[in-house]
C-alpha cells in the first residue's frame, strides 16, 4: 500500500446513491416539487418564518450577556443563596441556575428601559425563588423585597449616571 492511498482526504458528505430512472422519465422529487403540496408547504414555512431557523443545535447553556448592570444584578440574586443552592440536587441545581441567568437577563433589559417596572421585577424574582425545595413563603417573599430594594438602587444609579 503506498503512501497516497494511506491519505486519502476524509468527505464531510458521505457518498450518495446512484439515481434510478423512473419508468416514466420524471423523478419522485421532481414531481413533488411542482405539486401544490409543495407550494402551499412552503408558503406556510415562509409565512411562519421558518426559513430564517438555522439548522444548528440549541446551545445547552445561555449565550454570555455583555452589561454593566447584569453583573450586578447577578451578585444581587446569588447573595445569601449559597446554602440553598447546595443543598440542591445537581439537576435541580443546574435548572436554578440557568432560571436565575434568564432572570438576571430580564431585569437587566426591564432596567434598560426609560420606566422601570417592579411587578414584574417582583414575578421574576418570585418565580426564580419558588425553584428552591423547602422554600418558606416567608422568606420568599421577605428575599423578594431586599432583591427588588437591590435592583431598585441599581436602576437609579443607572438612570442618574445616564442623565450627567
Amino acid at each position: 500500500m503506498t503512501q497516497s492511498e494511506k491519505l486519502k482526504p476524509v468527505s464531510q458528505f458521505p457518498e450518495r446513491a446512484p439515481v434510478v430512472a423512473q419508468p416514466e422519465g420524471k423523478r419522485k422529487s421532481q414531481d413533488y416539487h411542482t405539486s401544490e403540496n409543495y407550494k402551499a408547504e412552503s408558503q406556510t414555512l415562509e409565512s411562519k418564518g421558518l426559513y430564517d431557523i438555522p439548522p444548528v443545535a440549541a446551545p445547552l447553556s445561555l449565550p454570555a450577556y455583555s452589561d454593566v448592570n447584569y453583573k450586578k444584578i447577578e451578585h444581587v440574586l446569588e447573595d445569601g443563596l449559597g446554602d440553598y443552592f447546595f443543598q440542591m440536587n445537581p439537576s435541580d441545581r443546574q435548572k436554578f441556575k440557568i432560571k436565575g441567568e434568564e432572570t438576571a437577563i430580564a431585569i437587566a433589559k426591564l432596567i434598560a428601559e426609560p420606566k422601570l417596572k417592579l411587578k414584574k421585577v417582583i414575578s421574576f424574582l418570585r418565580s426564580w425563588l419558588k425553584l428552591v425545595p423547602g422554600i418558606n413563603r416567608f422568606f420568599l417573599e421577605q428575599t423578594v423585597k431586599i432583591k427588588t430594594d437591590k435592583i431598585l438602587k441599581i436602576a437609579e444609579e443607572e438612570k442618574k449616571n445616564y442623565f450627567l
